[in-house]
């Protein structure tokens, strides 16, 4: 096509006259020809392959989201349409976009808080008077340092709060025995006449 163009174009080619019009006319259909065979670049794909590697790198992990907010990433990653030509490349870059739009959409699974509260109902079950001031603190410390709304990635923190409770629990001191009863027992006798009763 670019030697039709060039001959088309060159001085003697345009110096021709009536007599040679067949020619010029043959000329023009083979770069009429020329300009329908034409087939247009294929559209650039490289900012979805790029996307693709992110997505492929999270494919291992993908448990660690929301089924729903996973699986429109991959559809939008699977609902790609290749071998389109450069007319369609700002279709094939609103497909780009709609898989950031779907990544920036991850929604990660929330942290399983279910040993953590296994563990606040054992605690529960400690009655507070029972126990020393400090350790009881310790264990009320250890529930009430529990963060709640973490997501998974973060389960080995959420799993700690379990392990600090339960660790506070199995370091519970017993409490002092309450003696009062027996001492005001033991008052009451001393304070009787013990010559007028029997020695028992």
């Amino acid at each position: 096509l670019e030697a039709l163009i060039t001959t088309a174009n060159s001085d003697d080619f345009r110096a021709k006259m009536i007599d040679e019009q067949e020619t010029i006319d043959n000329t023009a259909y083979a770069i009429e020809d020329a300009v329908d065979a034409l087939v247009l670049k294929g559209a650039d794909y490289s900012e979805i392959e790029a996307l693709k590697v992110t997505y492929n790198e999270l494919l291992p992990n993908k448990d660690n989201y929301t089924t729903k907010s996973w699986n429109l990433y991959a559809a939008a990653i699977n609902d790609v349409i290749y071998d389109l030509d450069m007319s369609a490349q700002p279709f094939v870059d609103s497909m780009a976009d709609d898989i950031i739009a779907a990544y920036n959409k991850l929604e990660l699974k929330g942290a399983d808080y279910t040993d953590v509260d296994a563990a606040i109902d054992e605690a529960d079950e400690k009655t507070e008077t029972d126990y020393t001031t400090a350790s009881w603190g310790v264990l009320q410390n250890a529930i009430n340092a529990v963060v709640r709304g973490l997501d998974i990635l973060q389960q080995g923190r959420v799993d700690g709060f379990a392990a600090a409770i339960r660790s506070a629990i199995e370091a519970l001191v017993w409490a002092d025995g309450d003696y009062s009863a027996v001492n005001a027992q033991i008052d009451r006798y001393n304070a009787l006449d013990k010559t007028i009763y029997e020695q028992t």
